[in-house]
């Protein structure tokens, strides 16, 4: 279970949500993804809503 609040909170859009949610693996060497495996992955997280009029992008500040 995600409470989100990361997501939610972080002033940049780094942080995604995704139906991908598990990546359990029985050997640690599995958990370590190269830029392929990690392309494939983005391919999965769905468009960002829009902004609310009047709503503030993320960003530096």
């Amino acid at each position: 279970m995600y409470c989100g609040i990361c997501v939610e909170v972080c002033p940049f859009d780094a942080l995604f949500w995704s139906p991908e949610y598990e990546y359990s693996e029985p050997n640690l060497a599995d958990l370590l993804h190269d830029k392929v495996k990690l392309g494939e992955w983005m391919a999965t997280v769905p468009e960002a809503p829009a902004y609310e009029v009047g709503a503030e992008k993320k960003g530096k500040k």
